[in-house]
């Protein structure tokens, strides 16, 4: 999702992307938290509205200070930064991070969701195992396009594949 964050006061904001993220997600997902803290099941409903955000976006409004701690204004609520989290790439390997920020799940509707498992265990023996687990907790949600991160890369620069193959043939 795309949307903007605002210091208050300001008139213009800047358009970030947005990921809708459940507590440990960084730890589970592997990405850098560098400052403050992860989202925590305290971040719900009926709580203070807080978010992550990443490093690019800490530079355009905050010039290098610490985010942790301070306020920004999205969809006309005061949000408060509770941790800074390292840049990473989810659509693209080869355009540049753009700001991001990662939301608790709880303080958001959301009518779909991504599940991150991470584990030692080959991906076809979990399968069936969160399947079951998803169904205990709600029958009517359907599992699908179950992938490994090794597989979404590979998705991803398939393309480039492709079109460097192609040059090659056409060199040749």
């Amino acid at each position: 999702t795309r949307d903007g964050v605002t210091l208050p006061g300001q008139q213009k904001g800047v358009p970030v992307y947005i990921h809708y993220v459940s507590p440990r997600f960084f730890e589970t997902i592997g990405f850098p938290l560098l400052a403050g803290r992860d989202i925590a099941w305290s971040d719900r409903e009926t709580s203070q509205r807080v978010m992550v955000i990443n490093e690019t976006l800490a530079k355009q409004i905050f010039a290098g200070q610490n985010p942790v701690g301070r306020s920004v204004e999205m969809n006309g609520n005061d949000v408060e930064i509770v941790g800074l989290a390292g840049d990473t790439k989810f659509e693209s390997l080869r355009r540049s991070v753009p700001a991001t920020v990662y939301i608790p799940f709880r303080q958001n509707v959301q009518f779909s969701m991504t599940y991150v498992v991470r584990s030692e265990t080959e991906l076809q023996a979990l399968v069936t195992a969160v399947r079951l687990v998803v169904e205990s907790v709600d029958p009517n949600v359907p599992m699908y396009e179950v992938k490994t991160q090794v597989e979404q890369i590979n998705d991803l620069i398939r393309r480039e594949r492709l079109f460097a193959a192609l040059l090659s043939v056409f060199a040749v």
